[in-house]
């Protein structure tokens, strides 16, 4: 199902707003490309003017999404629109850290 989805959003699109909701848009475009879209997060309300010719759906998605901090992901046979998740990883590098000139390397904290 998920090999499916990332075949339907290489199809080509044409999309024109002109002062449209971002959901009247965005249900445009799941009615046209036979795709059903989920909403895990509200749409921000303000109004959609843009017109794109002969795009792919996934690009489109990005150019309507992307500057309001959402995204569309396959998701159990839909696309889930959500804000993406930042996720920050720490790592010890400690261990590939050499002395310069004698000098006494710092230490990390609770290390």
């Amino acid at each position: 199902m998920l090999a499916l989805l990332a075949q339907d959003l290489e199809q080509r699109v044409d999309v024109e707003a002109k002062g449209e909701r971002l959901f009247d848009v965005l249900d445009r475009l799941a009615d046209e490309s036979g795709l059903r879209f989920a909403l895990f997060e509200p749409l921000p309300e303000d109004r959609v003017t843009l017109t794109l010719r002969d795009i792919t759906l996934r690009s489109a998605l990005g150019l309507l999404l992307g500057p309001r901090d959402r995204l569309a992901e396959p998701w159990q046979g839909v696309l889930r629109i959500i804000r993406p998740r930042f996720v920050l990883e720490i790592y010890d590098v400690r261990d590939l850290l050499f002395n310069v000139n004698g000098r006494e390397l710092p230490s990390c904290p609770g290390g």
